[in-house]
């Protein structure tokens, strides 16, 4: 039976600031869990299939970067933003919270250990290449999967997206990585990321929407 099957949550209240929000200062996770290319249109723009099955690869939780600010790594000269519903693991292996955030790429390195059939070890878990915007308790899946999220740049808006639309749900998710990887209490599960990628430059200015609330911003340097 699925997680999904299983989980009854209550209903979600109706504003966005009742959501008992927790402080993104307390995470700690070991590993941040990441499925790539779970939507369809995203598999596109990369020119790659998209997957049967969750992709997944990882970044060491110490990539996690709670500051105000997006570093743009020195190795790299086409750093991509990628928004994404993430969700933070309870001692159940079941999503407790959820939210916004960034999967920071290095798309140049990316590209260059994919040519030559390498790890994304380099590309994908830089020191600081995953922000995390806010974190709520998980109440109604059904309504967070259904809530608009967005990223602008310079106020313009590049990514824009649905967890529904996502070729698998954070149930099918958390069913595949149980049975196959060493999930612990903390853990941090980012759900992909929806078509608009595109380069960071110093000098911009990256804003995070959960519907029409924005959630977070951050100057990159």
């Amino acid at each position: 039976m699925s997680f999904l099957a299983l989980y009854k949550p209550k209903p979600l209240g109706d504003s966005f600031r009742a959501m008992n929000p927790k402080s993104t200062s307390e995470l700690s996770p070991q590993n941040i869990w990441c499925v790539g290319r779970n939507y369809s249109e995203h598999a596109k723009e990369m020119n790659a299939p998209a997957p049967t099955e969750p992709f997944i690869f990882l970044k060491s939780g110490g990539c996690l970067d709670l500051s105000n600010q997006i570093v743009i790594p020195t190795f790299t000269q086409d750093l991509h933003h990628e928004v994404e519903v993430v969700f933070e693991i309870d001692e159940n292996l079941r999503p407790s919270n959820y939210g916004l955030g960034i999967d920071l790429t290095a798309r140049d390195v990316q590209s260059i250990a994919k040519k030559e059939g390498k790890p994304w070890t380099l590309a994908k878990s830089f020191t600081g290449s995953c922000k995390i915007a806010f974190l709520s308790k998980v109440v109604e899946l059904t309504e967070v999967e259904s809530t608009w999220f967005s990223l602008k740049n310079n106020g313009e808006i590049r990514q824009r997206g649905k967890l529904q639309d996502a070729l698998f749900d954070i149930g099918q998710i958390v069913d595949f990585l149980t049975p196959r990887f060493p999930i612990k209490k903390g853990d941090i599960v980012m759900t992909g990321t929806p078509s608009g990628v595109s380069a960071l430059k110093k000098g911009d200015c990256v804003e995070l929407y959960w519907n029409e609330s924005k959630v977070a911003d951050w100057g990159v340097i």
